[in-house]
């Protein structure tokens, strides 16, 4: 995914590159003859960035120069000085269009790997999603909101690969980060039913369905939870609850 995007990126902006002669200083910075505009045509991007620094030094108020900066930066997958690179060129030029992509570039490659950890975690391959969601949460670039969206994902994996106790703790520590993450509270609560700590799993399932109502499977493991302990009328106002939102719930009717 990432590299699509980074090959798409690349298209569209050497593109522009056909039209910057005419704006950039005929003085370019040379490495064994060539400029950094042609390093980045042939995708040498280290030494594009090289030359491209030393032309920023001479013309710091050129924006186009700035910009090819940020996306020698974003190729090279240095997203953090991408975008201040990119947010230092539109600075200059608000309207220029290849930085403004540069940062949603930018933004999409570091939800990418995200995505595909939470689509893994959907089609049940679990050991492969514990293994992208535990590079995001070591990852030295990556957000702390999306480190803490990779813990719960890292939690429910443990979950589903019934390691309760490392579950657990990495939704734990994702709840107490953000009280108000329903997705964290229903992993926990998934995890104190698989125990069979039913009472424990009913008040962190109340926590959550307060914040976000419309999660069918915490709301129908709250209402089973109740049963377990032998609460059926409880159990029964939740299974009736549940089918007021989910009227197609084959579970809440069971």
């Amino acid at each position: 995914m990432n590299r699509r995007i980074a090959n798409r990126a690349g298209r569209a902006f050497i593109i522009v590159l056909c039209i910057l002669g005419a704006a950039l200083p005929a003085r370019s910075t040379k490495k064994n003859g060539l400029t950094g505009w042609d390093y980045f045509k042939q995708k040498r991007y280290t030494e594009a960035l090289e030359c491209l620094k030393q032309d920023h030094r001479m013309w710091p108020k050129i924006h186009e120069i700035i910009d090819g900066v940020g996306w020698c930066q974003y190729f090279l997958g240095d997203h953090d000085s991408a975008e201040q690179t990119f947010k230092q060129a539109l600075a200059i030029n608000k309207e220029y269009r290849y930085s403004q992509m540069g940062l949603e570039y930018v933004k999409s490659a570091r939800l990418g790997p995200i995505t595909i950890a939470e689509t893994m975690l959907t089609e049940g391959r679990h050991p492969e999603a514990l293994a992208a969601f535990t590079d995001i949460v070591n990852s030295k670039t990556a957000s702390e909101d999306l480190k803490r969206r990779a813990l719960r994902g890292k939690g429910y994996a443990h979950y589903h690969l019934g390691q309760h106790q490392q579950a657990l703790k990495d939704l734990t520590v994702v709840a107490r980060a953000d009280k108000d993450d329903a997705l964290a509270l229903s992993g926990i609560g998934f995890v104190q039913y698989a125990r069979k700590n039913w009472t424990e799993a009913e008040i962190v399932f109340e926590q959550s369905l307060k914040i976000d109502p419309r999660q069918l499977e915490a709301s129908l493991t709250y209402a089973w939870s109740a049963y377990q302990r032998g609460a059926i009328k409880p159990a029964a106002e939740r299974f009736k609850g549940t089918i007021a939102l989910f009227p197609a719930s084959w579970g809440a009717w069971l």
